[in-house]
């Protein structure tokens, strides 16, 4: 029974980042074939965990492919082959300009087909986008949230090789949005103090939450913070937010830091209701890594897979895969789980790519786009 449901669960999980291959079936078919395998990079930050995460979740999938003897290109077996590299400075030490030559080192290098997670940043993942079309060599990214790269692609056709299968941080927004509503229609609160992170994707959160919502809405905001990466004290910041009256502190962070302001919040008994996105808030085992003391506090999960969800239920079988796999329960938001549903894209492109007369104006934007990247 036990065999039985490992492979089950082994089994759906190729639902999961095996577009990767089928992606660079419909780009590439001919040479491809030829190949004796298919090399698929994973160029990201694996300091972070939700780097580490996701490379994770390409080698479960690559192991369920390649258990059914690999991709099938026009006929023709062909193993996956997964390369990993840590973009400096994409995460943690490091400069932009380190994790581009990381980033083109793999692709060189390592001859890859594809790139998927991509960077961590999105100011690594807006100048990377150069690197990926000097090279043409596709990219999926999973991970970075702002939405400029999308107005580069809709403008400049060089970057053709390049597709979103996460949410952006105007998603984000919508829902962090929605939250802020219901807080105010339960609780009538309508004091806001902003604490964030600088980064590109956490700045255009925050502009879009003022501009979008708490302008339009009449709220108060008593102030607001903005905190470089590494930083580890938010006393002061906790401080002025309980010493002006602010009924939620919303926060904005990725950084493994951010744990520790959820413990000084905790600490110095901040009468504000804690709200936003924290990664380490995401974890269905939250509670026994901040020892319980988290009562109070909302965080806003963005995208499901990583938590397992009853009403859709590949979520959860992604989610009970990924933890039998690496027996745990509970992990980080970003990453994994975008490629749910990248699987029925890849194989509508393939589709249309071996039969064109099925391409229409209800075909998915995605699809025509990656049918262009062969035929156009």
């Amino acid at each position: 029974m036990k065999i039985k449901k490992r492979k089950k669960m082994i089994k759906v999980s190729w639902q999961f980042l095996i577009f990767s291959g089928l992606l660079l079936a419909f780009c590439s078919v001919c040479n491809v074939a030829a190949q004796e395998k298919i090399i698929i990079g994973v160029a990201t930050s694996l300091s972070a965990p939700e780097g580490r995460e996701s490379l994770n979740a390409v080698l479960l999938a690559a192991d369920e492919i390649n258990t059914k003897g690999g991709v099938n290109v026009c006929g023709k077996k062909i193993p996956l082959s997964i390369e990993s590299v840590s973009l400096r400075g994409d995460f943690s030490d490091g400069s932009v300009s380190d994790a581009l030559q990381d980033l083109e080192k793999i692709i060189v290098e390592k001859k890859v087909h594809a790139i998927v997670v991509g960077p961590f940043r999105s100011e690594v993942f807006l100048t990377g986008m150069d690197v990926i079309a000097k090279y043409k060599v596709p990219m999926l990214e999973t991970i970075a949230l702002s939405p400029t790269p999308e107005a580069k692609i809709m403008r400049y056709p060089k970057y053709k090789y390049i597709f979103r299968l996460c949410l952006n941080s105007k998603y984000l927004v919508e829902y962090l949005i929605s939250t802020m509503k219901f807080m105010n229609k339960k609780f009538g609160f309508d004091k806001v103090y902003i604490m964030s992170q600088d980064a590109a994707w956490a700045r255009t959160t925050v502009s879009l939450m003022i501009k979008l919502f708490f302008a339009k809405a009449g709220w108060k905001i008593v102030g607001m913070d903005n905190y470089p990466r590494g930083s580890s004290d938010f006393t002061a910041g906790l401080k002025k937010a309980s010493d002006r009256g602010a009924q939620i502190l919303l926060t904005i962070f990725d950084t493994r830091g951010s744990a520790t302001l959820v413990r000084q919040w905790h600490t110095m008994q901040v009468p504000a209701f804690l709200c936003g996105y924290l990664p380490m808030m995401n974890s269905p085992g939250a509670w026994q890594s901040f020892d319980g003391k988290i009562a109070g506090t909302l965080n806003v999960v963005f995208e499901i897979g990583n938590v397992p969800s009853a009403k859709y239920m590949p979520a959860t079988d992604f989610y009970e895969a990924y933890s039998f796999r690496h027996y745990r329960k509970g992990f980080y938001l970003c990453g994994k789980s975008d490629s749910a549903n990248a699987r029925h894209l890849c194989c509508d492109a393939l589709c249309h790519h071996f039969y064109p007369s099925h391409l229409d104006s209800n075909t998915p934007f995605s699809v025509r786009r990656m049918r262009k990247i062969r035929l156009g």
